[in-house]
């Protein structure tokens, strides 16, 4: 049968997280004085359910958020390389208007400044 003198499981439930920490620093607090005592037999044995959960979740969060981060930084990469590659394309398509500009005496800065305008936007800029 039961023997409510000595319990082998006991539940507690708090009802906010500072009472919870108030409870894991009462209970760490009474089984440091059992141990300095020498009555490691009075100790009590616990499990934090909800502060392990909690340490679980914010371990996935760190988890989702570190590969959030590599994907922006690929992101990033390619991004920077396929503005490199689109400008070198213009470049290529625009020589021999870039050529033509020169001839007629633009100055590089003029040139680079038509290069790097989009054309809908430098075609509505200059009149025709």
């Amino acid at each position: 049968m039961w023997d409510y003198a000595k319990p082998d499981a006991i539940y507690i439930y708090p009802n906010s997280f500072d009472t919870k920490a108030q409870v894991v620093n009462e209970l760490d607090a009474y089984n440091a004085s059992m141990r300095q005592q020498g009555e490691e037999d009075k100790v009590i044995h616990y499990t934090d359910m909800v502060g392990t959960l909690m340490n679980s979740v914010t371990e996935i969060v760190g988890m989702v958020s570190n590969v959030l981060v590599a994907f922006v930084a690929i992101s990033l990469v390619v991004s920077s390389i396929m503005i490199g590659v689109i400008t070198y394309i213009s470049v290529l398509e625009r020589r021999k208007e870039i050529g033509i500009l020169r001839a007629i005496g633009a100055s590089k800065h003029n040139v680079s400044r038509r290069c790097s305008m989009p054309r809908p936007l430098s075609s509505a800029c200059v009149p025709a």
